[in-house]
């Protein structure tokens, strides 16, 4: 019998995420989940799963260091690996709107589960913690969020002071483009589930020694 704390996965199996087991996390499990799962509330004009930020995260990233000073994806790899696995945790505890997080913020319960959860994928998936929580994860982030914003929501009557920090970013414009392409798209949860984890394979994959540009070139014919 399930345990209160624990929820059932596609494929049958069940995490407790009270003390989630790394060895019963999978990649195919997030990506179905993020394939489908809305940002925003769902409230959205158009269907945007968190899928599709983390994807666009990747490639900002990617085209972050494609542009710098970085001559080998060794250094690309770690922060871009980051910006597309940052929202994994969702997959299983959700999507929170940024108002419902100012409620749960204070529930130590609550937090503690999204803590060990996200420890057991940073674990499952072989991730760099260090990566996760950095700045430049945080500002993709946020530039994305931005760009969002701007797509989606540039009539709404509250400003989003969390994102005032990335109005002037040059990778903004790059940003809201992603946004554009992706939106158009609407394809079934099992198409997106199966780029997810086409991008995961290739991240996998990639050779150390080449360029942030192939790594960035790469990840665009995922659009």
């Amino acid at each position: 019998m399930l345990s209160r704390t624990s929820m059932t996965l596609v494929g049958g199996k069940a995490l407790d995420l009270a003390a989630p087991s790394h060895e019963r996390i999978h990649y195919n499990q997030i990506a179905w989940s993020l394939a489908d799962k809305g940002r925003f509330g769902d409230q959205s004009p158009v269907k945007w799963p968190v899928g599709n930020h983390v994807i666009c995260c990747a490639i900002l990233a990617a085209y972050h260091h494609a542009t710098g000073p970085a001559k080998f994806c060794g250094t690309a790899l770690p922060a871009v690996r980051a910006a597309f696995h940052h929202d994994d945790g969702e997959a299983f505890y959700g999507d929170s709107i940024s108002p419902v997080n100012q409620f749960l913020k204070e529930c130590e319960a609550y937090q503690n589960m999204r803590r060990a959860v996200d420890n057991a994928i940073t674990q499952a998936l072989n991730l760099d913690a260090g990566h996760l929580a950095s700045e430049e994860v945080h500002m993709y982030d946020l530039i994305m969020l931005e760009a969002e914003r701007q797509s989606f929501f540039l009539d709404a009557e509250d400003v989003w002071p969390v994102t005032e920090m990335v109005k002037d970013e040059p990778l903004l414009p790059l940003a809201k483009k992603l946004v554009a392409k992706m939106a158009m798209q609407q394809v079934p949860q099992a198409m997106a589930a199966r780029r997810l984890r086409g991008i995961e394979e290739t991240l996998l994959a990639y050779n150390p020694r080449s360029t942030p540009v192939e790594l960035y070139t790469d990840l665009l014919l995922f659009l």
